[in-house]
Formats: C-alpha cells, structure tokens, sequence
C-alpha cells in the first residue's frame, strides 16, 4: 500500500511540475527609461505579437518590440507621474499583463 502511495504522488507530481514551468512566462516590466520623446520598457515575456502599451488609460503607439524590449512614443504626453500598463493577449489574465509607475518631466 506504501509503494502504491509514493507511486501515485510521483505521478502526480510529474503532472504537476511543468504546469508551474508555464506561469514563468508571466510578462513583468523590470525597467523603465524616458529617452527624449521615447519611452523604453524592459522585461520579460512581452510576447512576439505587437502588445498594448497604456500610460493611465491612453494607449501609446508602438515605435518597436520584442519580448523583452518595448519602445513607445511619449511625445505630446504633458509631464506627471503616470501608471504604464503592458498587456500581451488582450491582457485577459494577470499572467498576461504588468504595471509600472513612471515620472515623465
């Protein structure tokens, strides 16, 4: 009966391990730059497909992306601080979205 136990957790562990594998994709900004009419995002797992790029609730145009670099356009954004959100996927799960603060002078 033991062995039967230790088997079956073995098994389910197996199943289990590489579903967490999978939420290391979570899209995460790890950095933030204001160069001239520019914002740089640096990160992780942005995704291939253009992302949506918001400063509070205004979506930026896109000048350049990768997975894990995004360059936005911020000229005529007047200075403040703003929230930035990127959302990859439509941002439907929290997996797929990221938020930082930036100060635009």
């Amino acid at each position: 009966m033991f062995h039967a136990l230790v088997a079956m957790t073995l098994a389910v562990l197996a199943v289990v391990q590489p579903l967490r594998a999978q939420s290391s994709s979570e899209l995460r900004i790890s950095g933030v730059e204001v160069i001239g009419t520019q914002l740089k995002l640096t990160g992780q797992h942005f995704g291939e497909a253009e992302p949506l790029v918001t400063l509070d609730d205004t979506a930026l145009a896109i000048v350049n992306h990768s997975d894990t670099e995004i360059v936005v356009d911020i000229s005529g954004i007047a200075p403040g601080s703003y929230g930035v959100t990127v959302a990859r996927d439509g941002g439907s799960t929290p997996q797929s979205r990221s938020n930082v603060g930036v100060v635009i002078e």
